[in-house]
């Protein structure tokens, strides 16, 4: 994937597993509970690279006799170069960054999908990473 200004590079974005369903009878609905986890793994050989595992659900804590319009579980994975020699303090903004990366990634592809079905209108919302991993805004 091309770099650009980003002092990071996504490479081999990958969906490693997809769970989908959408109701036949429910309609569109804001009311839809977005789970999101993460955690990274350093390359063996590598030291600059980083493996992203990415996981989000969709209403995936609602019971299964609920109906609702949309569930989803979403198993992702994208590798991460990080500049090189970058202290801990920023190694892991420069992941928390990556793992975004990796989720806007998703949130093209999932929009897509879904444009074929009744869940057309659902988008995956923005999601404040650092705010998930505890990291001030640098603004």
């Amino acid at each position: 994937m091309a770099r650009g200004n980003s002092s990071i590079e996504l490479i081999d974005y990958q969906i490693r597993e997809l769970e989908l369903y959408i109701s036949k009878e429910d309609e569109y609905s804001e009311e839809n509970a977005l789970g999101v986890d993460f955690e990274f793994m350093q390359h063996e050989s590598d030291p600059d690279l980083y493996l992203v595992n990415l996981i989000l659900t969709i209403n995936g804590d609602v019971p299964k006799e609920t109906e609702v319009l949309l569930r989803l579980r979403a198993d992702l994975e994208g590798y991460v170069r990080v500049p090189s020699g970058c202290g801990t303090v920023y190694l892991r903004a420069y992941l928390v960054a990556g793992t975004e990366l990796v989720y806007n990634t998703f949130r093209g592809t999932l929009a897509c999908l879904l444009g074929q079905t009744a869940a057309k209108d659902y988008i995956l919302p923005a999601v404040d990473f650092n705010r998930i991993a505890g990291i001030a805004p640098n603004y």
